[in-house]
């Protein structure tokens, strides 16, 4: 297993060597106890294959729990910055910013992501698949692809976040079920995309309530087979044409 816990005035600091050049992967396979990261700082990491496995997050927990908080990622050159396969997760209190692909992406895990903030990535902030989870007070902004991207039979339920300035504040695609409540979307290019991406799959459906939409380029694009599968209530928007459900 792993234990890294600083303190908030003595950070672990994990980096290079100031090349610029990535420095592979912290990488944890079946641990029998939780891991834990607290108060730690990471920068600049990369991928690695090891022993037949390939890790695609600069951190890496395959088949095991994890606990992060108080933590950054930041200007990792992996595919994911962080990535858990296969576990419960519990994310507070991090920054994920400027990764080169997607800051985090969750494979099949249970758990909580909260009061954290997805900045400034070439891709996605937050990327989950076959995933339940509760993601709570958190900030999506400036991401170059989706704010947060549930996927393949994830079942989120999303509260008091903020999703600004992204390409696609939330994607949920490929029979994923999200909740969305007391949130906000503001100048983000699309707000809300709902479709199919993978053939083997059906569509997407959302529950909006309580949310606000303004600035947006684009409010909502539904596909073909998410149809009519988003629901507004009680929400705010200044585009009427794209939602007459809300005020």
């Amino acid at each position: 297993g792993l234990t890294a816990v600083g303190k908030p005035d003595q950070r672990i600091q994990v980096h290079g060597d100031g090349s610029g050049k990535a420095w592979g992967a912290v990488a944890v396979v079946r641990s029998p106890q939780e891991v834990i990261i607290e108060y730690i700082a990471i920068a600049g990491g990369g991928q690695a294959q090891i022993n037949g496995l390939f890790f695609s997050g600069g951190v890496a927990v395959y088949n095991s729990d994890l606990r992060v908080a108080h933590c950054s990622i930041v200007d990792m050159q992996s595919e994911d910055g962080l990535n858990l396969k296969n576990g419960h997760v519990f994310i507070d209190d991090c920054l994920f910013a400027r990764n080169a692909s997607d800051s985090v992406d969750i494979d099949f895990g249970r758990g909580e992501v909260r009061n954290s903030r997805f900045l400034d990535n070439v891709n996605d902030g937050l990327d989950i698949s076959g995933s339940e989870l509760l993601i709570n007070s958190n900030r999506f902004e400036n991401n170059g692809d989706k704010g947060l991207s549930v996927g393949e039979e994830s079942f989120p339920t999303i509260n008091n976040s903020l999703f600004r300035s992204n390409q696609i504040g939330l994607a949920v695609k490929d029979l994923s079920h999200a909740k969305v409540a007391y949130s906000t979307f503001v100048n983000n290019v699309l707000a809300l995309e709902v479709k199919r991406k993978k053939a083997f799959f059906g569509g997407g459906s959302v529950e909006i309530v309580n949310c606000v939409f303004v600035g947006n380029q684009t409010l909502l694009d539904e596909d073909y087979f998410s149809a009519d599968q988003t629901e507004f209530r009680s929400t705010l928007a200044d585009d009427e044409t794209a939602c007459p459900a809300c005020v």
